[in-house]
């Protein structure tokens, strides 16, 4: 019998970024859709997704990115979900910067355009991640709430759909912990990773005006308790996995932090790979990755070195 389909709700600036190559690691691309190729337009992707063919979708292991709850809907099939959450102050202003650095999102001429502050560009309303998108996604309700409209029914939803739906809520301030239970959960085995996409020109929440941190929570308050809610259940279940379970983390820990120099190369040529892909199939071209820099990432997959990155032991 096949396993269920595996969604992953990805909360953007919730270390997502790094968990989907790691995903993709695991699975053949073709039965990973992601809905997001590209930060232009990813409630498009979405709805390319819906309308693909029943015997495509029926094809889908790995349904990921950016999405709400409800897309199981769409799979012919069992499904479970996963999802992390972030720490929704720091999330929003993380996204924030994000945005003003990345000329691939879709907000981000916006933004420069106005020149608009941090507290300006939550006075703005301009997007409804700022407005307890946590909450959002995991209910399901999405974008169908206006700015400001969000409800405490909606919150108890998403805790529910938690409960009842996803096989690992974990926290991106536990990412590795988060990361031993989803191999537990789904039988994964090479975790090995260089963090992606994170944003270090950023000031620290402590470097900023307390008045635009209240004003962050304000536009934020049923995320703050969402957060709280799993929190509490991550800890609990730490807890409840003994020192066994603080054993295994440090040794990955330790193993991962050792293998960095070369995790980098490897996954460098991998974002080479999946950059053209992912090329290919927004522009509708044979794009291909220049032929050298494939002959040096083969030649890394082939050589004792990976044996020496993935080693049995560590699995």
């Amino acid at each position: 019998m096949q396993p269920p389909a595996i969604i992953f709700v990805h909360v953007p600036k919730a270390a997502g970024t790094t968990l989907h190559r790691i995903i993709e690691k695991h699975y053949p691309r073709q039965t990973v859709y992601s809905t997001n190729p590209s930060l232009l337009n990813p409630e498009a992707s979405i709805e390319h997704f819906k309308q693909l063919p029943l015997e495509q979708r029926a094809q889908i292991r790995i349904l990921k990115g950016h999405l709400p709850y409800g897309l199981h809907d769409y799979l012919p099939g069992p499904s479970t979900y996963f999802t992390l959450l972030r720490e929704p102050v720091d999330r929003v202003v993380s996204f924030y910067y994000y945005v003003r650095q990345s000329t691939r999102h879709y907000l981000h001429e916006q933004v420069l355009a106005r020149d608009l502050t941090l507290q300006q560009y939550i006075e703005s309303c301009i997007t409804t991640s700022n407005d307890n998108f946590q909450t959002r996604l995991i209910s399901g309700v999405h974008h169908e709430a206006l700015y400001g409209r969000c409800t405490p029914a909606m919150l108890d939803t998403a805790k529910r759909h938690l409960q009842e739906h996803f096989s690992v809520v974990g926290l991106s301030e536990q990412f590795d912990a988060t990361l031993l239970m989803l191999k537990h959960a789904f039988q994964w085995r090479d975790l090995f990773y260089v963090r992606q996409n994170v944003n270090t020109d950023r000031p620290m929440l402590p470097n900023i005006p307390s008045a635009t941190i209240d004003l962050i929570r304000e536009h934020n308050q049923l995320d703050i308790e969402l957060y709280q809610f799993v929190k509490q259940h991550f800890e609990d279940r730490l807890r409840q996995a003994g020192p066994e379970f603080a054993q295994e983390l440090a040794a990955f820990r330790a193993a991962n932090q050792r293998r960095q120099p070369w995790l980098r190369i490897d996954w460098q040529m991998r974002e080479q790979v999946r950059r053209s892909q992912d090329l290919a199939l927004l522009a509708h071209t044979t794009h291909q990755v220049p032929l050298p820099l494939l002959q040096i990432y083969w030649f890394l997959r082939q050589v004792s070195l990976r044996a020496w990155l993935h080693p049995r032991a560590s699995k």
